[in-house]
């Protein structure tokens, strides 16, 4: 009897961990997802989707990304995925649709606090970040941008639908007033927001110090 039941109950998927190369349902495109080695299926994850500047989105520049990710993603329990633009020039609405389905993958088939979903970008990413916040209000609960700016007028709050925003900007950087206008038309509209100017820097990826505050930041996400 015992070797029936074993046969009569299907085997457990186990969850794939470290870092993965997924395809699209279609086939033609690719986006990555990486899954700390101590994941835990019992317990929550934050999802940070990382969406690259223009001309980064190649395998060596991603896997960059994750690496400096990968402590803080085992500390603060985050699953990042990484979809891949294929615009020369950055992303584009029309993309919208790989980068959902990146999103899709992770919340089922890992177990996902859905109050800690942020879309993290920087320049053209961070870009497209703020236009996926705002069009899908139901699914995304933070945004969080470094080097880029909201071209258009943010859109008024929805109460069952938080949106909280992290921005950082080096105080070299060409465009830190558009980031500071930014903040400013977002802190109008009342979102919860975070800005942090980074001492002695360009147009760069966060420093040291930005990056524990912003993983602080998700990991207390479902609480702002």
């Amino acid at each position: 009897k015992s070797s029936l039941a074993k046969l009569d109950k299907e085997p457990e998927k186990k969850p794939e961990i470290g870092t993965i190369k997924k395809q699209n349902a279609a086939g033609d495109r690719n986006y990555w997802v990486s899954v700390p080695v101590s994941y835990d299926p019992r317990t929550s994850y934050g999802l940070m989707v990382w969406l690259h500047p223009a001309g980064k989105g190649k395998d060596k520049d991603l896997d960059d990304l994750m690496g400096i990710w990968d402590q803080y993603c085992a500390e603060y329990k985050i699953i990042m995925v990484a979809p891949r633009s294929d615009a020369d020039l950055g992303w584009t609405p029309g993309e919208s649709d790989l980068i959902l389905e990146s999103i899709r993958h992770a919340t089922e088939n890992y177990n996902i606090d859905r109050k800690r979903v942020v879309v993290h970008g920087m320049g053209t990413g961070g870009q497209m970040a703020f236009y996926l916040a705002f069009q899908q209000r139901e699914l995304i609960r933070g945004v969080a941008a470094v080097g880029a700016s909201l071209g258009a007028t943010p859109k008024e709050r929805v109460a069952n639908q938080p949106l909280s925003f992290f921005l950082a900007v080096g105080d070299k950087d060409p465009i830190r007033e558009t980031v500071l206008d930014t903040a400013k038309k977002l802190l109008g509209f009342q979102y919860p927001l975070i800005l942090r100017e980074m001492k002695d820097m360009g147009h760069q990826y966060f420093n040291s110090i930005t990056l524990d505050t912003l993983a602080t930041w998700i990991d207390l996400l479902d609480r702002i």
